[in-house]
C-alpha cells in the first residue's frame, strides 16, 4: 500500500511531535522502593507531563505514578507500586491524558520487595 504524498503530509500534522525521550532505569526496579526517572528534553516539547506504569505485555492496567511533572525538571524520584513481578514500561503521558503517550522505556522487571509481602 502507498499512501501519496498529500497523505503523509496530513499524517504529519495529525501527529503531534515530542522530543522528550525517557532514558530506561538500570539496576533493579523493586516494588515498594522507589526509583529516578530520567528524560532528555528539546525545544518545543510539552512543559509537563505525567508518569504512568503499564505492563510490557499491554492490557488495561495504566497506573498514574505522578502527575504535572514538569518538564524541564529532568529527572524524578517516584514510588514503585505494589505490582506482581514481570515486565513493565515507564510511559511519559500528555498531561492529564494517560493514553497520549509521549515516551516510553524499555521494558524493565520489577520485583517484589518486602514492603510489598504480606504481613
Amino acid at each position: 500500500m502507498q499512501l501519496s504524498f498529500v497523505a503523509l503530509a496530513a499524517l504529519a500534522v495529525l501527529s503531534p511531535v515530542s522530543a522528550l525521550l525517557l532514558d530506561t532505569p538500570v539496576g533493579p526496579t523493586i516494588a515498594g522502593d522507589t526509583t529516578t526517572i530520567f528524560w532528555e528534553t528539546a525545544p518545543g516539547d510539552p512543559t509537563e507531563f505525567d508518569l504512568v506504569l503499564v505492563p510490557a505485555a499491554g492490557g488495561p492496567e495504566r497506573l498514574l505514578i505522578e502527575a504535572v511533572i514538569p518538564t524541564a525538571q529532568g529527572s524524578i524520584t517516584v514510588p514503585v507500586p505494589c505490582v506482581p513481578e514481570g515486565s513493565y514500561i515507564w510511559e511519559a503521558t500528555a498531561a492529564s491524558s494517560l493514553f497520549d503517550v509521549l515516551s516510553s522505556t524499555a521494558p524493565i522487571e520489577i520485583t517484589v520487595g518486602p514492603r510489598c509481602l504480606p504481613t
